[in-house]
């Protein structure tokens, strides 16, 4: 499920979330340009790819995986510590500070 725009405002207030983009040079500017999805307790950061070039009105099969976001950040709440725990993924350096 996507996050309404009052959920996205509370996750980027989050400071365990702002902690960990310091520490691991994410620009939180890129990263606010992200849909989250949430499932459960995850949180899954997507990106729009680029998709100049590609005709999205066709509708074949290679065409929709190709456009599919690319997830550059994962937040999961762990109830037994009460933490949260992230990872990164290829595309994290799409949000990363230059």
């Amino acid at each position: 499920m996507r996050l309404s725009e009052s959920s996205r405002k509370l996750a980027f207030g989050n400071i365990d979330l702002l902690k960990y983009c310091n520490s691991v040079c994410i620009d939180t500017n890129k990263l606010e340009e992200c849909n989250i999805e949430k499932m459960g307790d995850l949180y899954i950061f997507v990106m729009s790819k680029n998709t100049n070039g590609i005709d999205t009105k066709t509708c074949l099969l290679e065409h929709d995986i190709a456009t599919q976001p690319d997830i550059v950040l994962t937040m999961e709440y762990n109830k037994e510590k009460k933490t949260f725990e992230f990872e990164t993924t290829e595309y994290t350096k799409r949000i990363l500070r230059l």
